[in-house]
């Protein structure tokens, strides 16, 4: 729980001998104290797990939820129907006695309600809390040291990035910053799309163009890159006397992707070409060690590989089909010391998910990849669905989108919904500067206690303790006190589900609450012994406000 507040959980429940006829619970007192940096929550986990240990089963592992609804307290556990089923006894009964030997401190009351036990915390266990609220990284943790390596945007290098690309940036940069505050060591990654077929294409389509602008007449090739940075690109060819035109197109435009990155706050730890993958000769030898177990055969003149179902890895031309340089790709992730690879990737990639597991499974490494897939991005403007682009001339580009919208909006809006689900994106909204647009209104709540703080500053009030804090008894204090308290916890659970846009929602509804405890409350200018109180309680709800939004990448503004 932090330095400001010990918890001793004294905790007494029975030991259930399997041998006793009526299947009774026994009691077996014990005592634990609860250490610096233990969270309530984790505190009554392992009582659990202790008490469930010493009535003789250990294959059962206690959870205790937060409560949805406030009724049924701030946390919940069905550890009573767990161990019915175990002892063969009806949960209510289990729970009941549960119930009557628990002697906690810092718990007001416990109920029972259809077998779930809930638990309800005194109101100071918040009130002490708020001094931690106020640490600069407050909600983070050590220790846990995983190496985790996060792919995500990794466009092909032959035009301007997308909207899509926008969304997978803010998500890929929101995961890996969770990730980092919570203790891993999380690389980001940018797979360079430089070695297959659409290169190659890009190459033809600089090529046309130059002969275009000497007067040539000639044949657009089909699927061509039909945009203007295309003519761009071919200017500059032939200004300069390139003769590796493919190469130069594909720095060019890489250069053209990182600016626009740059401008999005998107900074990548690593960028790994494909062509250097094909290069490192790591291709051969993976498809000669499949050769030899029998999970590559020939036919008619192609190479299929024998996964979730007969797939062509290498053509009859000789050439390498998408997963093959992708499977050499994650074996050199293996090879840097990586022990979770997640990859982010579009809609268009799920097919060959199942075989780039099972290859990876057969050659020895961890086939627990974890892919989440970025669907599309519809953006609207007007009421009206935009689909052209006047860069890239088939979508709306991420550099549009900016210009349009500013960089925080945008994170934001693609934060809102689960990024496994398309979305439209409001243009008006996010441009609107008024409490309608949410990312506004969450800004606004941060700048509005900063000049709150200021004021009271001036007002004299320099140096805050937190001796009156338990005045913050209120039901609008309480129940901020209670977001902030829960902010460690929340992060856990969205950061293990993998639930980011949660952290929208959490931000919309703490301002919220902030917002009606402001009307409602006088701060400066109210109850003299609530002021300091009340000012702490607003720098805990600001610096709350300033973590979150920061690991999604946006800014939490001081004046707006």
């Amino acid at each position: 729980m932090g330095t400001g507040y010990y918890l001793t959980i004294l905790i007494s429940l029975s030991i259930y001998s399997p041998k006793k006829k009526d299947n009774s619970i026994t009691l077996k007192g014990y005592g634990v104290m609860q250490r610096c940096g233990v969270t309530m929550k984790k505190k009554i986990e392992e009582n659990l797990k202790y008490i469930i240990e010493e009535i003789g089963f250990t294959d059962i592992e206690p959870k205790i939820l937060k409560s949805q609804e406030e009724k049924f307290g701030d946390y919940t556990t069905n550890i009573a129907f767990l161990l019915s089923k175990k002892m063969k006894r009806n949960p209510m009964e289990v729970a009941n006695e549960i119930v009557q030997k628990i002697d906690t401190e810092g718990i007001d009351k416990i109920e029972v309600v259809n077998g779930f036990i809930n638990i309800f915390l005194k109101k100071e266990v918040f009130q002490k809390n708020l001094e931690n609220t106020l640490k600069e990284d407050y909600g983070n943790s050590y220790g846990k040291g995983k190496k985790i390596n996060v792919e995500y945007v990794s466009a092909n290098p032959t035009g301007p990035l997308h909207v899509a690309s926008a969304r997978a940036a803010t998500y890929g940069d929101t995961l890996v910053n969770l990730f980092r505050f919570k203790g891993y060591i999380a690389d980001s990654e940018y797979y360079i799309n430089d070695g297959g077929g659409q290169v190659e294409l890009l190459k033809e389509s600089v090529i046309a163009r130059m002969k275009e602008l000497k007067g040539e007449k000639v044949q657009f090739p089909e699927g061509g890159y039909l945009g203007d940075y295309i003519i761009d690109i071919a200017k500059e060819v032939m200004k300069r006397n390139i003769e590796d035109v493919k190469k130069f197109a594909v720095d060019y435009i890489l250069n053209m992707q990182k600016k626009t990155l740059e401008r999005f706050g998107t900074n990548f730890n690593n960028f790994v070409s494909e062509k250097w993958i094909r290069e490192t000769k790591r291709i051969e030898e993976f498809i000669e060690r499949l050769k030899r177990m029998g999970k590559i055969f020939e036919k008619d003149n192609a190479f299929l590989f024998k996964g979730e179902r007969e797939r062509v890895f290498i053509k009859s031309d000789g050439s390498y089909t998408y997963i093959v340089p992708d499977i050499a790709y994650h074996i050199y992730k293996y090879e840097r010391g990586y022990e979770h690879l997640i990859d982010l990737l579009g809609p268009d990639h799920i097919a060959h998910i199942p075989d780039l597991r099972i290859a990876l499974k057969d050659l020895g490494y961890p086939e627990d990849v974890e892919v989440i897939i970025v669907q599309w991005v519809h953006l609207l403007k007007d009421g009206v669905v935009l689909k052209m682009s006047k860069r890239a001339g088939s979508f709306i580009g991420m550099d549009e989108l900016i210009d349009e919208v500013g960089v925080d909006p945008a994170r934001f809006f693609f934060m809102m919904r689960d990024v496994s689900t398309p979305m439209e994106f409001d243009i008006n909204l996010a441009k609107e500067q008024s409490l309608k647009n949410p990312v506004y209104y969450v800004q606004y709540g941060h700048a509005r206690i900063c000049s709150l703080i200021e004021y009271a500053e001036r007002k004299g009030f320099k140096e805050l303790n937190f001796e009156n804090i338990n005045m913050l008894n209120d039901d609008e204090e309480i129940k901020i006190l209670k977001e902030l308290y829960f902010f460690p916890e929340f992060l856990d659970d969205v950061l293990n589900n993998r639930t980011l846009h949660l952290l929208t929602s959490f931000l919309i509804n703490l301002s919220s609450l902030y917002h009606n405890f402001y009307q409602k409350k006088r701060i400066v200018d109210g109850e003299k012994e609530k002021i300091v109180p009340r000012l702490l309680l607003s720098k805990g709800f600001k610096n709350v406000i300033r973590i979150t939004l920061n690991l999604m990448g946006v800014g939490a503004p001081e004046r707006m």
